[in-house]
C-alpha cells in the first residue's frame, strides 16, 4: 500500500484514505516546543562566539594580549600585534 491508497480493504470494511499532509497534526504546544528546542540549538551552537567576544573585550581593557590572554611570555608569543611585546 502506498500514499493514498485505501487501507483495510477487507471484507465488509469501507476504506480509509491515508494522505501523507494528515496523518499527524501538531498541536500548538508541540509547535511551540519545536520553535524553543530550534531556539536553544542555536543559542548553544554560538554561545562560544558570544564569549570569545566578551573575552577579547575584558582582555584588551585588562592591556594584555587579545589572543592568548597573556599566558605567554612576551618574547614567546605569536601574536604579531601584542601589547606585551612591547613592554
Amino acid at each position: 500500500m502506498g500514499w493514498g491508497s485505501t487501507a483495510g480493504a477487507g471484507a465488509g470494511s469501507r476504506g480509509v484514505r491515508c494522505n501523507a499532509f494528515e496523518l499527524y497534526r501538531w498541536t500548538p504546544d508541540q509547535v511551540q516546543g519545536m520553535v524553543f528546542f530550534i531556539f536553544l540549538v542555536g543559542t548553544l551552537s554560538q554561545a562560544y562566539r558570544v564569549d570569545e567576544f566578551v573575552a577579547r573585550g575584558q582582555r584588551k581593557d585588562l592591556g594584555v594580549c587579545e589572543r592568548c590572554g597573556g599566558t605567554f611570555e612576551p618574547g614567546s608569543c605569536a601574536e604579531s600585534d601584542c601589547p606585551l611585546k612591547g613592554r
